[in-house]
């Protein structure tokens, strides 16, 4: 069964809301996140390095054509 996720950014309190939504069937799950705006941009630096360190590794060794991707 596939989970699909929304996100949403809005602003709080201490500076920034991060909600996290995934539906898998009839199950929603909400997660929500509030932090600094200094802790927001680090989060998203973090993600950033983490998708780009994957591409390239994913570049480097490409999976084998008869091998699902997950």
């Amino acid at each position: 069964m596939e989970v699909d996720f929304e996100f949403e950014v809005g602003p709080s309190k201490e500076g920034v809301q991060l909600s996290i939504k995934s539906r898998m069937g009839r199950v929603l799950k909400v997660t929500s996140i509030e932090m600094t705006e200094q802790e927001a941009l680090r989060l998203a630096e973090v993600l950033t390095r983490s998708v780009q360190e994957r591409q390239a590794k994913a570049l480097e060794n490409p999976p084998d054509a008869e091998e699902p991707i997950n």
